[in-house]
């Protein structure tokens, strides 16, 4: 999937890794207009978050820049959602569980009945006009 984005003309793309960005600043997530972040992959010591780069990636999303949220394999246990819900949670989702070689992840019983809710609430308008 990388690779063709890479091959498009107006659209660039960078993959690193802790090993190489040790930290995320602000400076460094100017320089993008949309941040990919996938848990789950590297359990080595200093890949986790800090409290600063937390508040930073938020703070980024929250002046319009693009953010994705991503989950790997965890292993057997969900401690290793710990981390990255501390920064879904900001953004009101928690990951849990998992699905394996599924069509289909449905992300919440919740998103279906919320896609309703302007249907609902234009039969009702209609009702006490």
């Amino acid at each position: 999937m990388l690779d063709s984005l890479r091959e498009k003309d107006d659209f660039s793309v960078s993959v690193t890794n802790r090993k190489d960005t040790p930290e995320i600043s602000e400076d460094l997530l100017l320089q993008y207009s949309q941040v990919w972040i996938f848990s789950g992959m590297d359990k080595s010591a200093g890949t986790f978050l800090s409290d600063n780069e937390l508040e930073i990636i938020t703070q980024y999303n929250q002046n319009g820049s693009g953010l994705l949220i991503g989950v790997g394999q965890q292993g057997d246990s969900a401690e290793g959602l710990d981390d990255i819900n501390r920064l879904a949670n900001v953004f009101g989702i928690t990951f849990s569980g998992s699905v394996e070689n599924s069509d289909e992840l449905q992300v919440s019983k919740f998103v279906d009945t919320f896609s309703v809710v302007p249907e609902i609430l234009g039969k009702y308008y209609k009702m006490i006009k």
